[in-house]
């Protein structure tokens, strides 16, 4: 089999193999949770939200949620107004709640609410870092006005593969305003040192007269 691939560089969404690996799930389910893992944090999800991005209806989409529901990747609460119904609160996981996350439900609500955290990777997480262009440094800069070198920035992240000390970098425009600070503090220092360069010179000048 040979697979013609893409450079992945925008407009891609990692996500976890196990989903495809597990032989409990219809292709149609995974695919659903492929693209609903996809979509934006701010996305608010429904049927009929589905239904308008999908080929597929509202009883294929519903009984292919219900799937997800019965194998623990979507968890779906009735929302009420006014003692009405007023809709669906859905959690959607890349990873299932383990069995025991599942018998804590109905004991310590908060206590799961940990457990679903740390075990699962959904839509509500922080958004995933991405490198930036040199261009898009360049932009940046340009907005601040602050004469920043982009090509220099760029390869001196590069080199340390985008991380901050032990840390993996989460916010690229946040350290160009720190290497923004720390630039200007050793501007204000050469220009201290200078300063006081030239009037020792000129105090030297007044002892010749």
């Amino acid at each position: 089999m040979e697979i013609i691939r893409v450079i992945k560089t925008k407009d891609y969404t990692t996500i976890c193999n196990r989903i495809y690996k597990n032989t409990m799930l219809s292709l149609k389910a995974k695919g659903l949770l492929s693209l609903i893992l996809s979509l934006s944090t701010h996305w608010n999800l429904s049927v009929g939200g589905l239904t308008k991005i999908c080929k597929e209806g509202r009883v294929s989409i519903n009984n292919t949620i219900k799937e997800l529901i019965e194998q623990g990747y979507i968890e779906r609460e009735q929302m009420r107004k006014d003692n009405k119904f007023n809709g669906y609160q859905y959690i959607v996981f890349e990873s299932p709640p383990s069995p025991n996350a599942q018998k804590l439900k109905t004991g310590n609500q908060q206590q799961l609410n940990t457990i679903i955290n740390k075990v699962s990777i959904n839509k509500v997480s922080k958004e995933r870092f991405k490198k930036p262009t040199i261009n898009d440094i360049t932009d940046y800069c340009i907005e601040r006005k602050n004469n920043i070198d982009s090509i220099r920035f760029f390869d001196y992240y590069e080199s340390k593969g985008w991380m901050i000390g032990k840390n993996k970098m989460k916010d690229w425009k946040a350290a160009i305003r720190t290497w923004e600070s720390r630039e200007q503090k050793g501007m204000s220092k050469m220009h201290k040192h200078l300063s006081s360069h030239l009037k020792a010179q000129d105090m030297l000048k007044q002892s010749r007269k």
